[in-house]
């Protein structure tokens, strides 16, 4: 995500064009980031991404200097492996001869650079490998003579029988593989799971309103209702966020907003009065779902709609939208407005798909193997508790990195309060939602 740069769609563009974008160094080391994401996650082909392929759009190749910067970032938040493999990348393009030498940066620069992440990353042993290949073409390199000698000092105390380890790519827990094979595409279902989903026509009372629902899981439910929002309620909803972004943060226990690498994007909010368009948009997910979205100076019945954009490489890593606020003893979320004090938690979710991504972008929900695509004017709905009040954990859901476009989103979170009469509770405590 470039921050404060909302429809760039080029990661390393920021990198390559800094001066022309005025970028700051929180936004270069962003799009840093954002391009070892997209690697890891995509599983892209390394050389291609140095020469600015990225499927089938082209941009600036990336420079030494770039790679460089890349493999430094990385290195600072302890990712020597992911350092180690761009650096050798730039050497294999030196010598392929796709990449030219530039200024300071020449091979033995390179060669000495990963000589030390070999080292910070424990295989001391692979960096006097590595320096020894390198003075026998140039032996008079005294600076890589003085690197082997330093090296092998702290050698002697590795016995030559433990320096067997190989170099590994770092283990992913299993939610983050799952997350990231989701985001892949690459999740399977069985095919008694897939032979029982159905698509519904649904319709209102009065006022009368059809909407077409695919159900994509039922336990819990998660629903894609298509043809929800307009050409013209999108474009509404982006002009008046565009200038109220800001870079989205984590809210911690303490209540406090922080910045984090698992959230990337940028953040506006509207409420439901701010504008007759946004307050039909609310409306229109009462009549759909049945539940409350009414906002008041207290206890209001849903929070602001809150719209927010990815660039390429913007996530959000696998999380709950429950917080685990208790509404019987009327606790809070301490951070909240007084809008929202005795609101309860986050019973379900509404996310209006304002754009079309070409390539990534999609909600997945880590513990369901479900992956909901981004389709323009659709939506996504879910609960996010049970029908007895208990937090689902098989709600947790992430958004995967935009690998091609921009992503723009807008979201109602539903709080329990004015949901008494309309969300009943079941005749057992692991009652199934029916259709909405």
């Amino acid at each position: 995500m470039i921050h404060g740069c909302p429809d760039y769609n080029i990661s390393m563009d920021i990198i390559t064009n800094k001066n022309q974008f005025h970028a700051g160094e929180d936004d270069v080391k962003g799009a840093a980031v954002a391009l070892v994401r997209l690697w890891h996650t995509y599983t892209l082909d390394i050389d291609k991404l140095i020469k600015g392929q990225i499927l089938d759009t082209k941009t600036d190749q990336l420079t030494p200097f770039d790679i460089l910067y890349i493999a430094g970032v990385v290195e600072e938040k302890g990712q020597t492996y992911d350092a180690i493999v761009w650096l050798h990348a730039l050497l294999k393009a030196i010598e392929e001869r796709y990449i030219e030498e530039e200024g300071d940066i020449k091979e033995v620069t390179i060669v000495r650079r990963l000589a030390a992440a070999y080292s910070s990353h424990g295989v001391p042993w692979e960096s006097v490998k590595l320096l020894e290949e390198y003075l026998r073409k140039d032996p008079t390199h005294k600076g890589v003579a003085r690197d082997i000698a330093y090296i092998n000092s702290k050698l002697r105390s590795i016995p030559e029988d433990q320096r067997t380890q190989l170099l590994q790519p770092p283990s992913l827990d299993d939610q983050k593989r799952v997350y990231e094979a989701l985001c892949r595409g690459e999740g399977k279902r069985s095919q008694s799971v897939l032979s029982s989903l159905k698509c519904f026509s649904r319709q209102t009372k009065i006022p009368i309103y059809r909407a077409k629902e695919e159900v994509l899981n039922y336990a819990p439910r998660v629903s894609l209702f298509y043809e929800v929002i307009s050409d013209s309620e999108i474009k509404y909803l982006k002009e008046a966020a565009m200038n109220l972004l800001a870079r989205s943060y984590i809210m911690g226990d303490d209540g406090k907003g922080a910045l984090a690498d698992m959230r990337v994007s940028q953040t506006a909010w509207l409420p439901e009065s701010s504008h007759p368009i946004v307050d039909r948009l609310g409306r229109r997910i009462e009549l759909i779902t049945g539940l409350s979205t009414r906002q008041y100076p207290h206890a209001s019945h849903s929070e602001d709609f809150q719209i927010l954009n990815y660039g390429i490489g913007g996530m959000y890593e696998p999380h709950p939208d429950w917080f685990g606020t208790l509404l019987a003893n009327g606790a809070y979320r301490y951070g909240d407005p007084p809008s929202l004090r005795a609101s309860g938690d986050r019973l379900a979710t509404w996310l209006y798909y304002l754009e079309d991504v070409k390539k990534g972008g999609a909600t997945v929900f880590v513990n369901l193997n479900v992956t909901v695509p981004v389709v323009k004017g659709a939506a996504a709905f879910w609960y996010n508790l049970k029908r007895n009040g208990e937090l689902d954990e098989n709600t947790w859901h992430a958004g995967c990195p935009v690998l091609l476009g921009s992503k723009w989103v807008s979201n109602k979170w539903i709080r329990e309060t004015g949901q008494f009469f309309r969300r009943l509770c079941g005749k057992n405590p692991d009652s199934l939602d029916g259709p909405l």
